[in-house]
Parts: structure tokens; sequence; C-alpha cells
């Protein structure tokens, strides 16, 4: 895997938890305007949404994007995948596909994964990401994927990586 920032590199301007896990790859919180800063640099943005999710402000926010990202995104994909649960298998496998699709087109891209608060669905995706796409073992992708929360590190806890780490596993191995 190529360098990124060590420790990990927090960025405060996009949100309180807002992370580096990979190089040009950010995991965030959708609960700020995420994208206003820092500056007008072009990203590609996998919002795993929740579905069932009846808070207006951030319905309002993907209706019309333009109005809350300071026109910085080239890509939206929303991935409606259910807050609480495990992050399902093909909702895994349809964000790695994006993100090795984006970085086909656009290996220099700034990559955003975001969910509401950026500690889970966001974090596991991220996980799969530096587990297929960068050759990160299992510990260290889980490390990588943490956040900071009132002075701890918070991240995914197992019972939510399982299924994500089953398929990477099956992936790696070449079983699809």
């Amino acid at each position: 895997m190529p360098d990124y920032p060590q420790p990990l590199q927090w960025l405060p301007a996009i949100g309180s938890n807002s992370r580096f896990v990979a190089p040009r790859l950010v995991v965030c919180s959708d609960g700020c305007d995420t994208h206003r800063d820092p500056g007008d640099e072009k990203r590609y943005v996998l919002d795993l949404r929740d579905p069932t999710d009846t808070d207006d402000r951030a319905t309002q926010r993907w209706r019309h994007p333009e109005h809350h990202t300071a026109a910085c995104i080239v890509h939206l994909r929303l991935l409606p995948v259910p807050d609480g649960v495990t992050v399902p298998a093909e909702a895994v496998a349809e964000a790695v596909a994006w993100y090795r699709d984006v970085r086909a087109m656009a290996p220099d891209a700034l990559v955003v994964v975001q969910c509401y608060a950026g500690v889970s669905r966001s974090a596991t995706v991220a996980y799969a990401i530096l587990r297929t796409c960068y050759g990160v073992g299992h510990i260290a992708a889980r490390h990588r994927v943490r956040t900071m929360h009132e002075g701890e590190f918070v991240g995914p806890v197992d019972h939510r990586l399982r299924e994500a780490a089953r398929w990477c596993d099956r992936q790696l191995m070449g079983v699809r």
C-alpha cells in the first residue's frame, strides 16, 4: 500500500471525525456541510444512506447537493444501507466495485465515503476497500478505519465487520 498520513490525518475542516484512511480516501460523517471545506477540490462521494431515515435535513441536502457542497462533487453515488445492522455483502461488493471504477477513471481523485456518523457503515466499506484494493490485513484495516470520539478511538465493532471480513476473505482467495 502506498504511504498515507501517519498518524491518521484528521480533517476538522470537513467534520470532526473526518480522516484519511488511505491516499486520497476519506471516511467521514454527513452530518455537517462535509464538502464545503477544504477548498474546491473535486471529489467523488459514496453516501451510505439509511433508506429508512426520515431526517428531512439529510433528504434536502441530497435533493439539491449543489447548494450544500460548493459544487465540489464530481460524482455522487447513493447506496442504501440501513443503520444499526451488518453492512450486507452485496452493498460491500457494490461499494468496492464503485471505488475501483472511480480509481480507474480518476486515479488521483479525492474519494469520500460517508454515512450519518462516519463510524460504522462508511468505516466498514472503507475497511473492505483497504483489504481488497490495497491488500491491507484485517487488523490493520480495522485499525485504519477507527475514529476519535470523546478522546477514544471507536469504529465498527467486530460483529458489524464480520460480513465484510468474510466477503473480503472470499475475494482475496479468488472465490466469487
